[in-house]
């Protein structure tokens, strides 16, 4: 802007004057468009010696002026409307009314008020215990100590500060029970696969790179038969309750019992193995090594049975997930020439086998193989096999499976189950009766598609019963 004379000086600031005043009151209404700014300019005719003021020039003058930008007066209003209401409404309804008025998204309205320092008071006080444990932890304080002192738990306080890249910790900070003496649970062992089985069911490997395994608190003594044997000597790790609150969501409101595995090399052993941390993956399938040796493999599937297994009657399920099924269908195919039935339920699938010569055959295998066994799964398994030995001519007391010999377990007990389960092959077709779904294919796939006995197939194909599970036999082989 050229210097001007005294008199276009005089005149020009009597314009600005006004100009001044208009442009607070029109911004008192929103902001103030580039647009708007160059017409209030022509209209207020700012002119130098070259003419009418540049935009930037505006700018400067109004900056010059002690006049906020259209950013800083907007953040000022915002300061100020959010401290006037916040004293009658709560937050949220603050934030929305602001972002109405600015027209500005909410996530848009909250940001802009947490960079004031206007948090929530939930992020203040995780900022502020962050900080603390972030103090404690450079003063050298362990991680009881500050867990006390921000009244939070200890896993908490240990999985924050280990993602923390500021802070360098020990190598064994935060793990826990370093005065117990694990065996070696790495090694391939019946002992560490019937482990793993029971933490790929029952157990997390968490952020803090610990192991945890939590059961129904029923079977509080097997978990802590399973903690005993985890020790060379000694006791192993401490077995707590854990109490179930009343909107945690499980299907059980019965509190549970767990302990846990604070050694970092298990939990990196065990997700080189496939298992995911926190289980955020809900496809993930089993060790692969489990496959190479029938030994390893019954005592993985007992322990998976113990963890997520049901025994009734005449059928054993287990809770899976699709690729785990899948995987299990084919290893027991190849090995023991049956499969399972997959059916979904809600988030998870069910691995069925209602035949009881595969329910014998898998009782066989399972418990062929010593070591823990939980107490309720073992009884049923027990009364089951007790029933129905005879039926299946076999000679075997249920106490007497673990002194079989690979070869005796082929050649007096799965041979001859799965001759009986042969005696199941052949067709017979069925009509649901509310769906009007037909089904033709062997009898042993219909009673594992239904999930029910064999003797209530039966009892239809003699004409004892009119129906099953509400399907009606309209052709067997054997009887029609």
């Amino acid at each position: 802007m050229g210097r001007m004379k005294a008199k276009e000086q005089n005149v020009f600031d009597l314009k600005w004057e006004r100009f001044v005043q208009k442009f607070k009151i029109i911004r008192k209404t929103g902001n103030v468009s580039r647009d708007e700014k160059e017409q209030l300019i022509k209209d207020y005719d700012l002119k130098t010696t070259n003419g009418l003021i540049t935009y930037k020039k505006l700018s400067d003058l109004l900056q010059k002026n002690n006049i906020l930008t259209d950013r800083e007066y907007k953040t000022t209003l915002i300061e100020r409307g959010f401290l006037f209401m916040i004293r009658h409404h709560p937050r949220a309804d603050v934030v929305v009314a602001l972002a109405t008025r600015f027209n500005v998204d909410i996530n848009a309205m909250n940001q802009r008020l947490r960079a004031l320092g206007y948090r929530h008071r939930t992020a203040i006080k995780l900022q502020n215990w962050h900080d603390e444990a972030k103090k404690m932890a450079l003063n050298g304080d362990d991680y009881k100590t500050i867990s006390d002192q921000v009244n939070k738990p200890t896993t908490l306080v240990i999985a924050f500060l280990r993602h923390e890249v500021d802070i360098e910790l020990s190598e064994d900070f935060g793990v826990r029970g370093t005065k117990i003496s694990y065996r070696n649970l790495q090694d391939k062992t019946i002992e560490n696969s019937h482990l793993e089985r029971i933490i790929w069911a029952d157990g997390t490997v968490q952020a803090g790179n610990e192991v945890v395994i939590a059961i129904c608190i029923d079977d509080q003594e097997y978990l802590r038969d399973l903690s005993f044997s985890l020790a060379v000597s000694g006791q192993g790790p401490k077995v707590s309750i854990i109490k179930t609150k009343s909107d945690s969501g499980r299907h059980s409101d019965k509190d549970r019992v767990g302990f846990t595995i604070a050694r970092s090399s298990y939990a990196n052993y065990l997700k080189s193995l496939g298992m995911p941390q926190n289980k955020e993956k809900t496809e993930f399938g089993f060790p692969e090594y489990i496959f190479n040796n029938t030994k390893f493999f019954w005592s993985f599937l007992r322990g998976f049975f113990e963890g997520d297994g049901t025994i009734t009657k005449e059928q054993i399920g287990l809770c899976v997930n699709l690729e785990q099924a899948n995987r299990l269908n084919i290893f027991l195919i190849q090995y023991v020439r049956f499969s399972g039935s997959v059916v979904a339920d809600k988030s998870i699938f069910r691995l069925g086998f209602g035949s009881l010569p595969q329910v014998m055959l898998l009782i066989a295998g399972m418990y062929s193989v010593g070591g823990i066994c939980m107490a309720r799964k073992l009884e049923r398994s027990k009364n089951c096999w007790n029933k129905n030995k005879e039926k299946y001519d076999i000679n075997i007391n249920f106490e007497e499976l673990t002194q079989l010999s690979d070869e005796d377990l082929q050649s007096k007990i799965f041979r001859p189950l799965q001759q009986k389960m042969k005696a199941l092959k052949y067709t017979v077709e069925a009509k649901n009766i509310d769906t009007g779904e037909i089904f033709i294919g062997f009898k042993s796939d219909f009673v594992s598609k239904l999930g029910t006995k064999t003797s209530n197939v039966t009892r239809v194909e003699k004409g004892e019963r009119k129906s099953v599970y509400g399907w009606k036999l309209t052709y067997s082989e054997k009887y029609s």
